[in-house]
């Protein structure tokens, strides 16, 4: 009887999308989103060929040909405060820069061939499984956080839950923390980690993180309260901005975001 339960339960936590996890408490899904960010890249190649194939002789003519280059990233975004709204906070190297444009552009180059003109990023956001988007954007490549004011139907939607900053927990040497992400996988999951190294510019965890845990939240294990956020993972630890720099910068959204508009 106790292994029928055991199963009928198991069941239950499948079909109510938990996240997985190892040795953690129960998850609440809505505490994370996934973000998909796909960044187009419209420039014109120019293409030289001789007039005469057969002898590879004579001035050569010009073809120019307009091309269009993608490059999706997906990764996580979780809820904070910000004065009686919210805002959704992730990572700003989802979102190309232009510098990154230029060599994603050349790295596609073909012999004998140039490019010119690049008509800049177009970028397309979506939040969550129902694919909305973003009303505004700050993007702080510095410190690699975004900050995502999202609609109403959003938040009606998303039902998440919304971190305190003025409750964060500060990052402590060797204290248990929980990472939330989206590696490759339609639910969210839960990471254990230890934290390793706590400064005040950057927290390091002690292990890596897979790929889809950018922009997701780094929590106390025992309170369940916002640590930081996680902004790139290294060889063999975890890299994240404390939740005290999240706050100072929240605090520039509304002088430094800028209308989003899907291209």
């Amino acid at each position: 009887m106790n292994r029928k339960l055991a199963l009928l339960s198991l069941g239950m936590t499948l079909l109510a999308g938990c996240a997985v996890q190892t040795g953690t408490p129960a998850f609440d899904r809505q505490r994370c989103t996934r973000l998909y960010v796909q960044g187009l890249y419209p420039y014109h190649q120019v293409i030289y060929h001789p007039r005469n194939i057969l002898t590879l002789q004579g001035a050569w003519d010009e073809n120019r040909d307009d091309v269009d280059r993608q490059d999706i990233r997906l990764g996580a975004g979780f809820a904070i405060r910000h004065g009686d709204s919210r805002l959704l906070v992730t990572a700003a190297h989802l979102f190309p820069s232009p510098q990154e444009v230029d060599g994603i552009v050349k790295s596609h180059v073909a012999v004998g061939s140039v490019t010119t003109d690049t008509k800049g990023i177009k970028t397309k956001v979506y939040v969550s499984a129902l694919a909305f988007a973003p009303t505004r954007l700050y993007v702080n490549r510095e410190n690699d956080v975004a900050f995502l004011e999202m609609p109403p139907a959003f938040w009606q939607a998303a039902d998440m839950q919304v971190f305190d900053l003025h409750q964060a927990a500060p990052a402590r040497l060797t204290s248990s923390v929980q990472a939330w992400g989206f590696p490759s996988t339609s639910v969210p999951q839960i990471k254990p980690k230890i934290v390793a190294s706590a400064g005040p510019q950057l927290v390091m965890l002690n292990e890596p993180s897979d790929p889809g845990f950018s922009g997701g939240p780094v929590v106390n294990t025992d309170s369940q309260q916002l640590v930081g956020i996680i902004v790139r993972s290294t060889g063999s630890q975890t890299a994240c901005l404390p939740a005290a720099i999240i706050s100072d910068l929240a605090g520039r959204f509304e002088q430094m975001a800028e209308a989003y508009a899907e291209p």
